[in-house]
This record gives C-alpha cells, structure tokens and sequence, in this order.
C-alpha cells in the first residue's frame, strides 16, 4: 500500500524497523535511498485517519445513516409483531 513518491513503487520493508522503496532496493531504478522508521510511518498513518474519520461531518453522517437503518429495522419488527397478533 505503500509508494514512492520518485518511482512509484511499492515500499518494502528494508529493516527490522524501517520501510523503503523496492525498486531502489531489489533493482537499482530508483534513486530514492530515503528509509522511514516504521513507529513514525505507523504513527502518521493513525494520525490521518484519526484526523479523516472523526471529522464532524462524516460523524453527522454516520449518526443519520444510523438511525435511518434503525428506524427501518425496527419498523419491520413491529410490522412482523402487527401481523403475528393478527
């Protein structure tokens, strides 16, 4: 999932604790020898998503559809109950 800003390629694990681009490791076609450590990589990744997926609007829309999805359910339920007693 990870790419190379200079290539493209895929980054590959070139350490015990770092990430680095493949192509430079495995072929030589790529010059970007730059390594990140793989706690900052992780950080930064849990950063972001923390920062994407709490945003107050997909929070509000994540509610709504929620609900909706309850209401539904639960109106099908008591539909079910309606004609059960009958």
């Amino acid at each position: 999932m990870l790419k190379c800003g200079t290539c493209g390629g895929g980054f590959i694990q070139v350490g015990k604790q770092y990430y680095g681009c493949a192509s430079t490791r495995n072929k030589g076609t790529c010059g970007n020898r730059l390594t990140i450590k793989r706690e900052d990589f992780e950080a930064r990744v849990l950063s972001g998503l923390k920062d994407q997926l709490l945003h107050p609007d997909l929070i509000a829309e994540y509610v709504r559809a929620y609900q909706a999805e309850f209401n539904q359910l639960a109106g099908s339920i008591r539909a079910d109950r309606l004609a059960d007693e009958r």
